[in-house]
Protein backbone atom coordinates (compact mmCIF):
# COMPACT_ATOMS: atom_id res chain seq x y z
CA UNK A 1 0.00 0.00 0.00
CA UNK A 2 1.48 3.49 -1.05
CA UNK A 3 1.25 5.50 2.34
CA UNK A 4 0.93 9.09 2.36
CA UNK A 5 2.91 11.81 4.29
CA UNK A 6 1.51 15.31 5.93
CA UNK A 7 2.34 17.87 3.87
CA UNK A 8 3.20 19.91 6.90
CA UNK A 9 4.83 18.08 9.61
CA UNK A 10 5.99 14.94 7.11
CA UNK A 11 3.24 12.11 9.71
CA UNK A 12 2.61 8.98 7.41
CA UNK A 13 -0.94 8.97 7.00
CA UNK A 14 -3.53 6.57 5.76
CA UNK A 15 -4.02 6.65 2.10
CA UNK A 16 -7.70 6.57 1.07
CA UNK A 17 -8.97 3.18 0.05
CA UNK A 18 -9.81 4.55 -3.51
CA UNK A 19 -6.29 5.48 -3.69
CA UNK A 20 -4.67 2.87 -2.44
CA UNK A 21 -6.45 0.36 -4.40
CA UNK A 22 -4.02 1.56 -7.28
CA UNK A 23 -0.94 0.24 -5.40
CA UNK A 24 -2.37 -3.35 -6.61
CA UNK A 25 -2.91 -2.35 -10.14
CA UNK A 26 -0.48 -4.21 -12.45
CA UNK A 27 1.61 -1.77 -14.26
CA UNK A 28 4.82 -1.33 -15.92
CA UNK A 29 7.79 -0.19 -13.68
CA UNK A 30 7.84 3.22 -14.78
CA UNK A 31 4.27 3.82 -14.73
CA UNK A 32 4.94 1.94 -11.41
CA UNK A 33 7.09 4.92 -9.85
CA UNK A 34 4.16 7.86 -11.72
CA UNK A 35 1.60 6.32 -9.92
CA UNK A 36 3.13 5.83 -6.49
CA UNK A 37 4.26 9.58 -6.93
CA UNK A 38 1.05 11.24 -8.06
CA UNK A 39 -0.75 8.99 -5.30
CA UNK A 40 1.85 10.50 -2.77
CA UNK A 41 0.90 13.92 -3.71
CA UNK A 42 -3.17 13.46 -4.13
CA UNK A 43 -5.04 15.65 -3.97
CA UNK A 44 -2.02 18.19 -5.29
CA UNK A 45 -0.38 17.98 -8.50
CA UNK A 46 3.04 16.71 -9.19
CA UNK A 47 5.68 18.71 -11.38
CA UNK A 48 7.14 16.62 -14.08
CA UNK A 49 10.84 17.32 -12.60
CA UNK A 50 9.95 15.29 -9.30
CA UNK A 51 8.74 12.47 -11.75
CA UNK A 52 11.82 12.61 -13.26
CA UNK A 53 13.61 12.13 -10.17
CA UNK A 54 11.51 9.27 -9.38
CA UNK A 55 12.22 7.36 -12.67
CA UNK A 56 15.69 8.12 -12.91
CA UNK A 57 17.13 9.50 -9.81
CA UNK A 58 18.79 6.55 -9.12
CA UNK A 59 19.73 5.97 -12.71
CA UNK A 60 23.72 6.87 -12.55
CA UNK A 61 23.59 7.76 -16.31
CA UNK A 62 20.85 9.94 -15.31
CA UNK A 63 18.45 8.28 -17.51
CA UNK A 64 17.17 9.57 -21.25
CA UNK A 65 18.26 12.41 -23.06
CA UNK A 66 14.98 14.61 -22.46
CA UNK A 67 13.27 11.94 -19.83
CA UNK A 68 9.85 14.40 -19.92
CA UNK A 69 9.12 13.41 -22.85
CA UNK A 70 9.40 9.60 -21.69
CA UNK A 71 6.91 11.22 -18.78
CA UNK A 72 4.82 12.44 -21.36
CA UNK A 73 3.83 9.04 -23.26
CA UNK A 74 3.56 7.36 -19.82
CA UNK A 75 1.01 9.63 -19.40
CA UNK A 76 -0.79 9.10 -22.41
CA UNK A 77 -0.55 5.27 -21.27
CA UNK A 78 -1.65 5.73 -17.96
CA UNK A 79 -4.75 7.80 -18.98
CA UNK A 80 -5.83 4.91 -21.36
CA UNK A 81 -5.05 1.94 -17.86
CA UNK A 82 -6.36 4.27 -15.00
CA UNK A 83 -10.06 5.06 -16.05
CA UNK A 84 -10.87 0.76 -14.96
CA UNK A 85 -9.64 1.98 -11.49
CA UNK A 86 -11.72 4.54 -11.69
CA UNK A 87 -8.77 7.20 -11.99
CA UNK A 88 -7.24 9.40 -14.19
CA UNK A 89 -4.49 11.95 -14.65
CA UNK A 90 -6.30 15.06 -16.15
CA UNK A 91 -5.11 17.22 -19.19
CA UNK A 92 -3.20 20.02 -17.67
CA UNK A 93 -4.71 23.19 -18.16
CA UNK A 94 -2.45 25.37 -20.82
CA UNK A 95 -1.37 28.84 -20.64
CA UNK A 96 0.17 31.34 -17.99
CA UNK A 97 0.94 29.58 -14.72
CA UNK A 98 1.32 26.13 -16.41
CA UNK A 99 4.24 24.70 -15.17
CA UNK A 100 4.11 21.01 -16.58
CA UNK A 101 2.35 19.14 -13.00
CA UNK A 102 -0.05 16.06 -13.39
CA UNK A 103 -2.48 14.98 -10.50
CA UNK A 104 -4.59 11.72 -9.68
CA UNK A 105 -8.27 12.84 -10.22
CA UNK A 106 -11.25 10.86 -9.36
CA UNK A 107 -13.70 9.75 -12.50
CA UNK A 108 -16.16 11.61 -11.84
CA UNK A 109 -15.03 14.50 -9.49
CA UNK A 110 -13.53 17.12 -12.00
CA UNK A 111 -12.47 20.17 -10.67
CA UNK A 112 -14.40 23.23 -11.89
Amino acid sequence: MTSLHCPTCGHDLDAPPSVASLASARLRPQDRKIVDALSRAYPRAVRTSALVDALYGDDPNGGPEDPSQVIAVRIYTLRRLLPQFGWTVPNAKVGRGNYGEYRLEKIGSARR
